[in-house]
């Protein structure tokens, strides 16, 4: 008997060990926004997209423009890319289109032959937030002739961005190289 009770006290002991381990991470999602402004732009000031009219106003055109980008999202952005797209001219060979050249981030041709090329940013190409891009100057200049006479040339830039990391310098002079 001696032996069965020494097991039948074994049989009432028992333990439960638990373990219980908790994390929380707070996950917030930014936002990337950028916008264009420009003094003398006809449209889109606000946006990734400055619409400029160019009036025929006679014999010649001698207009500047100037704009810059800012980041008012909440992530730092790396621009990527700006494109040059201007509309009217007249039909290709567009009369206004060629007689018109544009100076674009440097590089000068007529505005056909300037908005056939993209543009990527070559340096100064990050922005923290609040920081501003530029002031980039686009000018426009050209002897017309009677086949210009009343037509009208609308240049719109656009600007991409992309989410950035952080990591090396915000702003500095933004260099756009022909791609």
């Amino acid at each position: 008997m001696g032996i069965a009770a020494l097991g039948l006290v074994g049989l009432g002991a028992n333990a439960a060990f638990t373990d219980h381990v908790a994390a929380t991470q707070v996950i917030q999602v930014g936002t990337l926004s950028l916008s264009m402004n420009s003094a003398d732009a006809s449209s889109g000031n606000g946006t990734k997209h400055l619409t400029w009219k160019l009036v025929n106003s006679g014999s010649s055109i001698n207009q500047n423009h100037t704009w810059t980008v800012t980041n008012d999202g909440t992530l730092p952005l790396h621009i990527t890319t700006v494109s040059l797209l201007a509309d009217g001219g007249g039909l290709d060979p567009a009369p206004l289109g060629d007689d018109v050249q544009m100076n674009f981030a440097g590089y000068t041709g007529s505005v056909r032959y300037r908005e056939s090329f993209g543009y990527y940013c070559a340096g100064g190409c990050n922005l923290n937030v609040g920081d501003s891009w530029g002031p980039f100057t686009m000018d426009f200049s050209g002897n017309l002739g009677n086949a210009d006479e009343g037509l009208t040339i609308t240049p719109t830039v656009t600007v991409n961005a992309i989410e950035w990391n952080g990591a090396g310098p915000s702003g500095g002079t933004p260099v756009l190289s022909q791609g």
